[in-house]
Parts: structure tokens; C-alpha cells; sequence
């Protein structure tokens, strides 16, 4: 839970994915130049050379890698979500956690933003690791781990008005008036 609620970690999650500019446009000129870094990539290129050589290496424990117009998607539960590579990532990150949208959210809410349009292998740990190593994260947000003053049991008391009062700030150090 967090200590130091604010409205940006009370942000609604928007009906519709969140679209970046230079990937919708991409997206509309029919993907050349984001199937061009993904071709470039050599993690993706090796995804693409196993469906290409056989078909049980596309499938994984979350869905299956798919050509589509020789972009390289990923088809989950859900929807298809494009497979980014490397180069692409770190943008994304920027404005799905650090972005004027993004709202510094949870490892959870980021994850699944990014996860409505967007795949890459090991993109969870990414997510992860990048939201741990905010810096704003890290100095706003509540640790969860606060220190409590320990509690000293109190013998029952013998008779009725025997305990009237208790000090419960002291003892306080003396002041010059």
C-alpha cells in the first residue's frame, strides 16, 4: 500500500492503449521501418528464423510469435501485441512509466499498459527492473516497511483508580521558561 497516495497512483486505466506517435505512424505506413529494426535485431531475428524453420518454436507457455505482413507479433490471451526490439525498448519504458502518461505506476499497471500493444522476451524483469531503478519512484513512493514502537504490557491494576493517567509522550526534556 502506499503511504504517500497521490493522484497519480490513483490514475484510471484508460479504455484504449495508450498510441505513441512515431509507432502509429509506423503502424500506418504499413510497418517498413519497424519491420526493418526488427530484421536488424539479433534477438528477434532468431525468433523469426524459428518459425520460419519450425513451427513448435513459436509457441511459449503465454502464446505463440506470428508473422503478420512480415512483422513479427505476438499473439497472446488477449490481443496481438507488436514484438519490439531492443533499441525501441527503452522508449517505450520512458512513456509508459516516466512519460506525461505514464504516472509512475506499479510494476503491475505498467506491465499491463505495455502489454496491450507491445511484447519483447523478458519484458516483465525489464519492467521491473526499471521501475526499481527510478529514481523518483524511489524517493516518493512508500517503501512499505515502517518501524513501530514496540508495546510494553501494563500490569492490571489491583483496585478500581488505582491507574488514572498514563505518560505516553514523556519522559520530555525541560525547556529555559
Amino acid at each position: 500500500s502506499n503511504g504517500n497516495a497521490d493522484c497519480l497512483s490513483r490514475i484510471e486505466e484508460p479504455q484504449e492503449p495508450l498510441r505513441i506517435a512515431a509507432f502509429s505512424l509506423a503502424a500506418h505506413e504499413g510497418g517498413s521501418e519497424l519491420r526493418k529494426k526488427q530484421e536488424e535485431d539479433e534477438e528477434i531475428s532468431e525468433i523469426r528464423k524459428g518459425i520460419s524453420t519450425s513451427p513448435e518454436k513459436k509457441k511459449t507457455d503465454k502464446g505463440q510469435y506470428v508473422l503478420d505482413k512480415g512483422l513479427l507479433v505476438f499473439r497472446g490471451s488477449t490481443e496481438d501485441a507488436i514484438v519490439l526490439p531492443k533499441e525501441l525498448r527503452q522508449e517505450i519504458l520512458l512513456e509508459y512509466h516516466d512519460g506525461a502518461l505514464g504516472g509512475h505506476l506499479s510494476v503491475r499497471k505498467t506491465l499491463g499498459r505495455i502489454r496491450r500493444k507491445y511484447f519483447w522476451p523478458g519484458m516483465e524483469q525489464d519492467v521491473k527492473d526499471w521501475i526499481r531503478d527510478c529514481h523518483i519512484c524511489a524517493t516518493r513512493k512508500d517503501t512499505g516497511s515502517r518501524t513501530r514502537a514496540p508495546l510494553t504490557p501494563i500490569a492490571p491494576p489491583s483496585a478500581p483508580m488505582e491507574i488514572t493517567a498514563m505518560d505516553v509522550l514523556g519522559p520530555l526534556p525541560e525547556t529555559r521558561r
